[in-house]
């Protein structure tokens, strides 16, 4: 069972550190929609984290997988700080210099 909770370890960091530098992106870009589209990736991956926080207070107490629509009800029993309590100190992410179209391409190369 370790493997399967250090796999949702792993897709959990993926999401909160996505979701960061969505945020972040969000915050600096200056065009509208190129706005919109970050903030709907900010959307996505908070939806994306809370699943596997679910899966994870699944597997880690009752040792079994639920569905997507349990584990969206469970998801507050694994907080991702306590998992993670390192998260909060992210370092900015996307250079201070950084274009509009540069955030994106940066972006991409995440997904």
């Amino acid at each position: 069972m370790a493997d399967v909770l250090a796999v949702l370890k792993q897709g959990m960091s993926t999401e909160i550190w996505g979701k960061r530098f969505y945020q972040e992106a969000a915050a600096r870009t200056e065009d509208e929609q190129g706005k919109q589209v970050f903030e709907s990736l900010v959307d996505e991956e908070g939806k994306h984290l809370e699943v596997l926080r679910g899966q994870y207070a699944a597997v880690s107490g009752e040792q079994k997988w639920v569905s997507v629509e349990q584990a969206i009800v469970m998801a507050d029993s694994a907080k991702a700080s306590d998992i993670f309590p390192e998260a909060d100190e992210a370092q900015n992410l996307i250079p201070a210099d950084a274009t509009d179209a540069q955030a994106l391409e940066m972006a991409m190369e995440f997904e």
